[in-house]
């Protein structure tokens, strides 16, 4: 139960930092992990440096928010059984660091979206049977 190896390429020019969130939008946008003000000259995050069974060894000054499991740091995807979940990843370029105690994911995505250069969206959809389709 760690976050799994992150990587990107093609920033905007003048991008300070990185923010990056992980939800569940079939589930009411139950939140995963977010973590923010990740250096703007970051291509990625290395496999294992959040999770409840990892001691979290972020980014220097770099922030994370407790997730939907209660905890601070990344919490893996675990779809009900015989249910369809939609999986989404939203990385902001943001034009400065954010700084700050966030208490809620939209708090955080909206400060994000307020200093967004540019933002990239992916999302995985899995069955009941953790088979992506």
């Amino acid at each position: 139960n760690s976050n799994p190896v992150i990587s990107w390429e093609g920033a905007p020019e003048g991008t300070v930092a990185f923010a990056l969130i992980f939800d569940d939008p079939t589930a009411g946008n139950f939140p995963h992990w977010a973590i923010w003000d990740i250096p703007g000259d970051a291509t990625g995050l290395n496999a294992g440096i959040s999770g409840a069974e990892v001691s979290n060894n972020l980014p220097s000054g770099a922030f994370e928010l407790q997730n939907g499991g209660g905890f601070v740091g990344y919490l893996g995807s675990c779809p009900g059984p015989n249910s369809v979940n939609q999986y989404s990843w939203r990385l902001y370029a943001l034009d400065t660091a954010l700084g700050g105690d966030f208490g809620t994911y939209a708090q955080l995505e909206s400060a994000a979206q307020a200093a967004e250069l540019d933002m990239v969206e992916m999302c995985h959809v899995f069955d009941g049977d953790n088979s992506p389709f």
